[in-house]
């Protein structure tokens, strides 16, 4: 007697277990995207670039009217970009502290009074400091590409002092 009930005991769960079984429902996982073209890598050459400008004489400098420079008083640099694909433009963004004078003078605590610095373009103009410019995109070809910059040493208000300045500037690329 006993085993006939353990076995109706059995009977009845398994077909409690089955019955929710049974209530079980499918669904569907739909998976959506999109497919783009890839982005360069930096050159580990630009991930880190120093531009000594060496000893600056102050009267160089101040030559120039406040937020400019010449070549007397600038450095070129360059981004080495690799392994980009075809059909590919890229912007730069330069993102750094600002002279409360001069919005386009890129400053820091490192700097001796009065002074900062400038990031130009190819063409010589000046890019706006912690903004995308999209007027300023550069085609890419495949393969190694090389952006080409130039920073000056300016004062941003008054003369700048003698004295030693460092400034650390990033930047961000962002390619269409």
């Amino acid at each position: 007697m006993k085993f006939k009930n353990i076995s109706l005991a059995v009977l009845l769960a398994a077909g409690c277990a089955m019955s929710v079984a049974n209530a079980a429902e499918t669904g569907t996982l739909n998976f959506t995207g999109n497919v783009i073209t890839g982005t360069c890598g930096i050159d580990a050459a630009s991930l880190n670039i120093p531009v000594d400008f060496g000893v600056v004489a102050a009267s160089t400098v101040n030559a120039n009217p406040a937020g400019k420079s010449t070549p007397a008083v600038e450095k070129d640099f360059t981004i080495k970009l690799n392994s980009c694909p075809e059909d590919l433009s890229a912007q730069v963004q330069f993102n750094g502290q600002t002279s409360s004078y001069q919005g386009l003078v890129f400053v820091s605590s490192n700097m001796t009074s009065n002074s900062g610095m400038i990031i130009k373009d190819q063409a010589g103009v000046v890019l706006t400091p912690n903004a995308m410019d999209t007027s300023e995109s550069q085609a890419l070809i495949s393969g190694t590409n090389e952006l080409k910059y130039t920073v000056g040493l300016t004062k941003t208000k008054n003369n700048v002092n003698p004295g030693p300045f460092n400034n650390a500037i990033t930047y961000v690329i962002s390619y269409q």
